[in-house]
């Protein structure tokens, strides 16, 4: 059975009331409803409160708001009494007690508490009366609806406000994910290959880069400043610079990963250091650029403070590139380097970003670290790359438990030949 819990949809119900018209919440949807729970017809106290919220009806009706009252009796009964006193309320008869028993309970005579629910607009339940003065109850509620109903219109165009804001950003991660390549160009070309990538929200600051130029194989991955929107914007600043880079193109041989990390520090920095952008210099991203010609037994590759894994069998070994990132508003002196990995039958190669050793252990908070990416990827040797990033995916997710998530994770598994 639902609980009755303030600030959550007020659980559905279906009654009949004195003339046997049906009532179900969601017929009240856009008005105020205050259902009273009263133990029976008759009783002296309730009848002084049903002719106070009758006398009340043109203020609660001023408010948008109604009142109904609930009780085990049958329409029957309801309807003598209203006719009785000449009441001008609805009362709902629930005597299989079925909306009794989740809202109000019954006392030990099996009849309803005397307990008033007030509902918004939404159909939230916004606040519980677990103690009510018959005399002053109607007038009581009324003084609740002045001050709640201007907080729950507010919090009604917050709402419509966050669902456009959500629309807005589904969209943008739509765009995103249309803006990153299709790595059907490559994969073909390598004996084994799988991708993560999963931003930490709707959008990410993660983005991955591969192209296919002659005989060589470029991939390239990159972790911007930042996570969901920031960050988002960021990866398409960088990736509209790898695409005009890469245009322009013309010799492989002429162009090494460095040279392209150096033209994508440059432009970052063109595009986001002028003063009117208000750059503040930390804006930038760590990335990994390889390229590889088809068939051969060497890949190289550049690093913008971002290490790179290789496996052969059981072993691993970690490749750190120079400590040097992408924008960042610094001119380094550091060149970034070019370095060469020999590679032989069944070699896999790794790219990640940060968001994947930083995972926060739910118990200690410790980082999931190097060391247990090394060490899940000896265990997965045997295993196809896919069944390698699944596993990967599962270990954090059981590293991490209940705790939310740190960054964007992004995962990129390659075995060349």
């Amino acid at each position: 059975m639902e609980k009755v819990i303030v600030n959550q949809p007020a659980p559905e119900f279906e009654l009949k009331d004195q003339n046997g018209s049906i009532h179900n919440l969601t017929d009240y949807r856009g008005e105020w409803i205050l259902l009273f729970f009263y133990p029976k017809d008759g009783t002296g106290p309730w009848t002084e409160e049903a002719k106070a919220f009758g006398e009340s009806l043109i203020n609660y009706n001023r408010l948008k708001a109604r009142a109904l009252g609930i009780s085990v009796d049958s329409v029957d009964k309801h309807k003598k009494f209203v006719e009785k006193h000449g009441l001008n309320v609805t009362l709902l008869a629930d005597p299989e007690k079925k909306v009794v028993k989740r809202f109000s309970g019954t006392n030990v005579l099996g009849w309803a508490n005397r307990k008033s629910f007030l509902i918004d607009p939404f159909g939230k339940l916004r606040k519980i009366y677990d103690t009510v003065d018959t005399k002053t109850h109607a007038q009581e509620v009324l003084r609740d609806l002045e001050g709640l109903t201007e907080l729950v219109e507010n919090l009604g165009k917050l709402e419509s406000s966050n669902s456009q804001i959500l629309a807005s950003i589904s969209a943008a991660s739509r765009i995103q994910k249309a803006i990153l390549p299709d790595f059907k160009i490559v994969k073909s070309h390598f004996k084994d290959f799988s991708l993560l990538w999963e931003p930490r929200d709707i959008v990410g600051g993660d983005c991955y880069w591969t192209a296919k130029i002659n005989n060589y194989i470029w991939i390239g991955l990159f972790d911007c400043t930042g996570h969901g929107i920031p960050g988002a914007f960021l990866t398409l600043i960088l990736m509209s610079k790898l695409v005009r880079i890469f245009q322009n193109i013309q010799e492989v041989s002429e162009h090494l990963p460095s040279l392209i990390l150096e033209e994508i520090d440059e432009n970052l920095r063109d595009s986001l250091g002028h003063e009117e952008h208000g750059y503040s210099g930390r804006e930038g991203a760590d990335g990994c650029i390889l390229r590889w010609e088809i068939g051969s037994s060497s890949i190289i590759y550049s690093s913008a403070n971002m290490p790179i894994i290789t496996q052969m069998r059981d072993k691993t070994n970690v490749h750190f590139g120079i400590r040097r990132s992408l924008g960042y508003g610094k001119n380094s002196t550091r060149k970034f380097e070019d370095n060469t990995l020999d590679i032989e039958k069944s070699t896999r190669i790794f790219l990640f970003s940060d968001g994947v050793v930083d995972e926060g252990n739910e118990t200690s908070g410790m980082s999931y670290g190097r060391k247990n990416l090394q060490n899940l990827l000896v265990d997965h040797k045997s295993s196809s790359l896919d069944e390698l990033t699944l596993g990967l995916k599962k270990n954090l997710s059981q590293w991490r438990n209940s705790r939310p998530r740190r960054d964007d994770l992004s995962f990129i598994a390659i075995e060349p030949i």
